[in-house]
């Protein structure tokens, strides 16, 4: 119904689909239909500015129907109005942008470089939206205000003009709801706006910088509230072996051990080279309770980065997803999450084969498990084909390879990998293990037996329910049988990738976690 009203109310000559437009009605699944539609028509007015083709049209549209009045004039310049969003096809999400090419560079000289129309316009977009904050805001007396302007046509000269801008551009991000986004190295790329600071001069900066991107984080969250994917990588390695970090580094551990919020995420990337101080100032953050921040041993990461096939200068600048999947930053437009790969689902179906009533070994059941694996993979690729890049013009204007190539993202970036998330082997794991100590070697029961047992959630058998929760080892244990066999199915886990992906569809799995 609210579709084909959208399609009646869609101006002419303009072509779209109701399922690209947000319609934001209030979060209660009690609506009837009609409620909904009656919503939608009395908020009309809100929703008729995304009707448009193009998206810098769109964005610019958008920001003229919000409220941009500064309320506080002695904080950061930050608006996100959950009512006047909206997506592009695919939307890319749980990335980086690269946040130091709108500190390093002016709007104009980023626009005047383009020969791309698309990015040319968006940048213009982002200028006349800057205009309008201007304009809405005239004879304020927010030292914010000359910092958003200075975007236009300087380079940012202070942390604080620099933070102003991160803030500009991640309000953008997240009004055309591109979600879970990261800021990246933050300390790396402001580097230069630290040297010769004391503590006492960046840490209010900084605190005050946190709070503000803590701000809206309900709208932000994803499954839990705190869940952003708002994360701050700080430190790591150099390519010559030496380790980075600056004041920075440790003004943002401490202004999240003091501030106590969930959000954003800070990740500390650490080595055996790294200074003793920082990594006791990130112990005592974390002795808190506060949940970061979280640590990344570099020693480990990258090689395994180069091993995979990234150029090694990028492996030392890679950053991470919203669940820790490391990436390079600046030229990536990697995706996780575009899909499920269920290990306990697998193992559930593989229980009600047959075949398994005949298995004389619990090598002859995982023989077994192994061929549903390999049909699911073989499924999961063909839906991962389908898989497009939408044309994300904010990303593309705000990567580093894209801006190079003047392409966008599903062309124009350097790593374009796809990930998959993983779930169910802790329970697989467990499950093989009990089926062989009670059927194959204590013989406990036969396995015609224990899948009745199963069945019947362990009715009348609560004393082998008891023994296989307390005696039996389990996944996470120290045990050398539960590490080789987690691992043996993760390696034929890519080894059946290979074997399904016949016509190079999907390069990897690359991060399987739990």
């Amino acid at each position: 119904m609210i579709k084909k009203i959208v399609k009646k109310l869609t101006p002419k000559g303009i072509k779209t689909k109701a399922k690209a437009i947000i319609l934001s009605e209030p979060k209660d699944n009690k609506m009837s239909r009609k409620q909904k539609v009656l919503y939608f028509l009395k908020n009309y007015h809100r929703y008729r500015v995304f009707m448009q083709k193009n998206e810098s049209v769109r964005l610019l549209k958008m920001y003229k129907a919000m409220r941009l009045k500064i309320d506080n004039p002695d904080d950061f310049i930050y608006f996100i109005d959950d009512k006047k969003i909206f997506y592009t096809k695919n939307n890319y999400s749980n990335g980086t942008i690269c946040y130091s090419m709108i500190v390093d560079n002016s709007l104009e000289d980023l626009k005047n470089a383009s020969t791309n129309i698309q990015m040319r316009d968006e940048y213009t977009s982002l200028i006349n939206i800057i205009d309008l904050i201007l304009k809405r805001n005239e004879g304020s007396s927010s030292i914010y205000l000359k910092y958003l302007e200075n975007i236009k046509t300087k380079r940012a000269e202070s942390l604080e003009e620099a933070f102003q801008r991160i803030l500009f551009l991640n309000s953008i991000v997240w009004q055309t709801r591109h979600t879970l986004m990261g800021l990246g190295r933050v300390d790396y790329y402001l580097n230069r706006f630290v040297n010769g600071k004391s503590a006492d001069e960046i840490q209010p900066i900084v605190e005050k910088f946190l709070l503000t991107l803590h701000r809206d984080y309900k709208f932000k969250s994803a499954s839990l509230f705190g869940d952003t994917g708002q994360i701050i990588l700080c430190g790591g390695l150099n390519p010559d072996g030496s380790y980075f970090c600056n004041q920075l580094s440790y003004s943002i551990i401490n202004a999240i051990k003091k501030l106590q919020i969930p959000d954003p995420k800070i990740l500390l990337r650490v080595s055996n080279n790294m200074p003793d101080d920082l990594l006791e100032t990130a112990l005592r953050c974390i002795q808190t309770g506060v949940g970061c921040p979280l640590l990344s041993n570099d020693e480990i990461i990258i090689p395994i980065m180069e091993k995979f096939g990234y150029e090694r200068s990028d492996c030392f600048n890679y950053v991470v997803a919203a669940c820790w999947e490391p990436y390079p930053a600046d030229v990536s437009a990697e995706q996780d999450n575009i899909h499920c790969l269920n290990f306990l689902k697998i193992f559930t179906e593989v229980l009600q084969d047959s075949r398994i009533l005949s298995a004389k070994t619990i090598d002859d059941i995982m023989n077994i498990y192994y061929e549903y694996l390999e049909k699911e993979l073989c499924s999961l690729i063909s839906k991962i084909q389908k898989f497009e890049f939408g044309d994300e013009l904010i990303c593309s204007c705000f990567n580093k390879a894209c801006v190079q190539s003047q392409k966008l993202l599903k062309e124009g970036a350097k790593y374009r990998n796809l990930g998959v998330t993983g779930m169910g082997i802790p329970n697989v794991v467990d499950s093989i293990i009990a089926l062989e100590e009670i059927v194959f070697k204590q013989k406990i029961k036969t396995i015609e037996e224990f899948l009745s047992i199963i069945k019947n959630n362990f009715k009348n058998n609560l004393d082998l329910k008891h023994h296989i929760e307390e005696d039996l080892y389990k996944f996470g244990n120290d045990n050398k049988k539960i590490i080789d066999l987690t691992n043996d199915i993760i390696t034929k886990t890519q080894v059946l990738v290979g074997k399904c992906n016949k016509n190079n569809i999907w390069s990897f799995i690359p991060w399987i976690y739990f």
